[in-house]
């Protein structure tokens, strides 16, 4: 009985972790579920090794539950994240964008960190994250003083972004 269930965690955790999900809390909660559903079934006279079968059958694919567990959890992540960025890019554009700020290194260094921490955590689209943090500044800078240099904050959060990204795939590989 183990080795089968054994085979269906170890896809589904790899499955997972290619999907950029590394928690093993879901994949022990899905090891409950299926010992409970197949004790059920062996209370009701099914072999063991029979009952483990058909509630993996049941189950279905550990890969399509890993791509559906994945994308439930990167939907509501995605759009936490991206309601952030917004609110972090306006802020970051908002300072800049006042007449008695002229650090443009710590504006600079600010994006950059934000947008590639950003990256790290969720690393699929980084060119999302660089837009929505960085977008602010040019947006202000162009709409209040024509400042077209400000589109350099653009190529900053993008190189940010794509940092947090690279170092996310170096340390957690799929």
């Amino acid at each position: 009985m183990s080795t089968q269930l054994d085979t269906y965690l170890n896809i589904l955790r790899r499955e997972l972790r290619r999907r950029g999900v590394v928690s093993s809390r879901f994949v022990e909660e899905v090891r409950g579920h299926l010992l409970d559903a197949a004790n059920a079934e062996e209370r009701q006279g099914v072999p063991p090794e029979a009952a483990l079968g058909h509630v993996l059958e049941r189950f279905g694919p550990a890969r399509a539950l890993a791509i559906e567990f994945a994308t439930e959890r990167s939907l509501i992540m995605q759009k936490t994240l991206f309601a952030v960025a917004i609110l972090v890019g306006l802020l970051i554009g908002y300072v800049d964008s006042r007449p008695t700020w002229d650090d443009t290194g710590v504006t600079a260094g600010v994006l950059l960190i934000s947008t590639a921490i950003l990256g790290a955590v969720a690393p699929q689209r980084p060119w999302v994250w660089a837009l929505c943090v960085g977008l602010w500044i040019p947006l202000f800078g162009i709409s209040s003083s024509a400042n077209y240099g400000s589109l350099i904050a653009l190529a900053v959060a993008f190189v940010g972004a794509y940092s947090g990204m690279l170092v996310r795939r170096v340390l957690i590989p799929a």
